[in-house]
Parts: structure tokens; C-alpha cells; sequence
């Protein structure tokens, strides 16, 4: 809760008033399909803390955007999918190399410039998985 949810508060409560006063900007939010994932057994990997502050992380972002959208700022909360780290090569080291576990992370930095260019601020609001979500044929609409 600490890093996951108080962090991206104190990110945004810094670059907000900027933000506001000038009438325009985007935040970005990293979150995690955990925040949606039903949890079939004790066994699963994924604990309650970092599945709850990642549900908080979703909740802050869509909040934060119904609140910032009328001075032309946009929020997302955005899931990078399953990105190759030490972590989660422990976490998830019972799929080994199966190539429909692990995501690419240049397709959450093509996310983040796609929503860094405006393309995307209709959907403020909106969790976008990086890798499920059709996001690149959303419209400006």
C-alpha cells in the first residue's frame, strides 16, 4: 500500500496544481490485471496486499480523472501485462517460457507515448491492459 497506492498519490498531489493551472496534462498509472484476477485458491501467487493496493491504484485513477477532467487533464491506469523481471520469473516460474505469459515491454511504452500524444484522452478514466485492450485502434472520439 505504501509504494502501490500512497506513492502515486504523493506523484500526483505534486504535479497537479501545475497541472490544473495551466489547464492541461496526462498521468499515467501503473497497475496490474491483479486488480480484477479472481482468486481461485490459497495457492494463488498473487497476495491479498498487492492485489488490493493494484485495485486502489485503478480506483485513484478513475476518480482523479471524473475530478481533473474539466481542466483538461487525463488519467489513466494502465497494465504493462507480464513483463519479464526477477520477480516475476519467481512468481510465475511454473510457465517458464510460454510465450503467451510474458509481455513485451516496449508494448507498455508504446501505450504510455500513445497516451502521452493525446490520442487517447477520451478515454481518460479508462484501466488499458497493454497487451489485451485493442488500444491503438481507439479513436481521439
Amino acid at each position: 500500500m505504501e509504494v502501490n497506492v500512497k506513492g502515486f498519490f504523493l506523484c500526483a498531489h505534486r504535479v497537479l496544481p501545475t497541472m490544473l493551472s495551466r489547464r492541461s496534462g496526462r498521468i499515467v498509472n501503473f497497475s496490474s490485471g491483479a486488480a480484477n484476477l479472481p482468486i481461485e485458491s490459497a495457492d494463488d501467487f498473487l497476495n491479498s496486499s498487492y492485489m488490493a493496493s493494484k485495485a486502489a491504484v485503478h480506483r485513484f485513477s478513475e476518480a482523479l480523472a471524473m475530478e481533473t477532467r474539466t481542466y483538461g487533464v487525463s488519467v489513466f491506469a494502465i497494465s504493462p501485462g507480464t513483463v519479464t523481471t526477477a520477480m516475476t520469473r519467481e512468481a510465475f516460474a511454473s510457465y517458464g517460457d510460454d510465450e503467451d505469459v510474458w509481455s513485451p515491454p516496449e508494448l507498455a511504452a508504446d501505450l504510455v507515448a500513445r497516451i502521452g500524444s493525446g490520442a487517447l484522452d477520451a478515454y481518460s478514466g479508462r484501466y488499458i491492459h497493454a497487451v489485451h485492450d485493442d488500444w491503438r485502434t481507439w479513436s481521439r472520439d
